[in-house]
């Protein structure tokens, strides 16, 4: 009977051990979710949301996402096939990238968006990967902000339009070249003084060999 009873009382340790290195496991996963800036879920085999990070939370919670527990439960490509509205064209988009993911047609899948409120822009990249882990496969999406490389890139080609037209409009003749020297363009009034509209396919060899 002592023996039974020791036995048990190990059985038991035993699996309050093995509980306890389990929620160390999930606690070191979420805090490591959680250190990083991208807004990101982890789906499983059927697309259920079944974690998410502290950038996923505080996101929904800034802009008034309605969903006491983050989406947690919630279906990704439910989410995205029921999309209605301004942005519902690049929830269909995300939805392929998941199913192209989940069906091993791509190995990641990524896409731009933008994602505007009512007092600012702003623009994301989605990048899904999938893992596996004894046997049971994981769905990753994140959402990486890209706001300001592309608040850049539109005011550089905003600039370089302006350019453009001011060197169209100038009364002096402007030629323009790359970074290693090649003429790449130039206004009307170098095609009056060379006699070289940019329209001849033959004309860039030839300015250049004027010059």
């Amino acid at each position: 009977m002592a023996d039974l009873l020791a036995k048990r009382v190990g059985v038991a340790h035993e699996l309050l051990r093995t509980r306890a290195t389990l929620e160390e496991s999930r606690r070191f996963l979420q805090s490591t979710l959680d250190a990083l800036t991208a807004h990101i879920a982890i789906l499983d085999e059927q697309v259920t949301i079944v974690a998410v990070n502290g950038a996923w939370r505080q996101f929904g919670d800034g802009h008034e996402l309605r969903d006491a527990d983050h989406a947690l439960g919630r279906n990704y490509l439910e989410v995205c096939d029921s999309a209605s509205g301004e942005f519902s064209e690049q929830a269909k988009v995300m939805a392929e990238g998941i199913r192209s993911v989940m069906q091993g047609l791509c190995e990641v899948y990524t896409v731009e968006y933008p994602c505007h409120g009512p007092v600012e822009q702003r623009w994301f990249e989605a990048r899904i990967s999938r893992f596996e882990n004894n046997g049971t496969r994981r769905i990753v999406v994140a959402h990486y902000d890209i706001t300001e490389n592309e608040q850049a890139f539109r005011a550089l080609c905003q600039a370089t339009d302006t350019t453009r037209t001011i060197i169209a409009h100038a009364l002096d003749a402007h030629i323009l070249m790359d970074q290693e020297g090649m003429i790449v363009g130039w206004n009307p009034q170098a095609e009056q003084m060379f006699g070289r509209a940019q329209t001849d396919p033959l004309a860039q060899r030839q300015l250049a060999n004027q010059l």
